[in-house]
C-alpha cells in the first residue's frame, strides 16, 4: 500500500471525546463560509467531519480513492494506522465530486504542503472553534470522535467500528461507545452517506 502510518497517541493522552451539537454547528458554518477562499482547507474538512478519517489517512488521499457504485460514492482508505485493515466509507455526493474535480492528489503540489495544510493549519482552525484547552485540544481528531458518537448513536456499534476502520469491535466498544452524543439534525444530514 505505501501510505503514510499514522503514529500512536501516547498512553496517558485525551480520552474522544465528541463535538456538541453547538461546536459542530459553528465547524460547518465557518468550513462553510471558506468556499472560493480557501478550497483546500474547506475540502480538508469537509471530508474529515464526513468520513471520520485520520489526518494520516487525508494526508495521503488522492482523486482516485474515490469510487462510485450502485449505492454511491465511497473513499477507499489506503493509508491507516498501523494494524487496521483497508476499510472505505461513504461518501455525499457533493463531497466526493469536489474531491473528483482535482486531478491527482488531492490537497496541496506536495507532501510537505499537504502535511501543513492537515496537521498545522486545518488543527489550528479546528482548535480555534472546538478546542478546549482543558482537555488538551484535539483538533481534527474530535471530528472522528464526533463521527464515532454519532454513528453508535444513529447506527449502532457496527456502522461505527466499520466507518473508524476498526477490524473488531474491541477498540470501537472500548472507547468509542463511551463517547456520549444524541445526534441534531445537523448531524444526521452530515453523516447522511452512512
Amino acid at each position: 500500500t505505501g501510505g503514510m502510518v499514522c503514529p500512536r497517541l501516547p498512553d496517558g493522552d485525551v480520552a474522544p471525546e465528541a463535538g456538541t451539537v453547538a461546536q459542530c454547528a459553528a465547524v460547518e458554518a465557518v468550513a462553510e463560509c471558506l468556499g472560493e477562499s480557501d478550497a483546500d482547507l474547506w475540502l480538508c474538512n469537509r471530508v474529515l467531519r464526513q468520513t471520520g478519517l485520520r489526518v494520516g489517512s487525508i494526508a495521503e488521499m488522492r482523486a482516485d480513492w474515490v469510487e462510485k457504485g450502485a449505492r454511491g460514492y465511497r473513499l477507499l482508505v489506503k493509508s491507516r494506522k498501523s494494524g487496521t485493515s483497508l476499510y472505505s466509507v461513504p461518501l455525499l455526493p457533493e463531497t466526493a465530486e469536489a474531491i473528483l474535480a482535482r486531478p491527482g492528489l488531492t490537497f496541496g503540489d506536495d507532501a510537505v504542503a499537504r502535511e501543513r495544510l492537515v496537521n498545522t493549519r486545518h488543527n489550528a482552525f479546528l482548535k480555534g472553534i472546538i478546542g478546549d484547552p482543558q482537555r488538551g485540544q484535539q483538533g481534527a481528531h474530535r471530528l472522528r470522535d464526533t463521527l464515532a458518537g454519532g454513528l453508535y448513536d444513529l447506527l449502532g456499534k457496527e456502522a461505527a467500528q466499520r466507518s473508524l476502520g476498526h477490524a473488531s469491535d474491541k477498540t470501537t466498544l472500548e472507547h468509542y461507545a463511551r463517547v456520549p452524543l444524541m445526534a441534531s439534525d445537523l448531524m444526521r444530514a452530515e453523516f447522511g452517506a452512512f
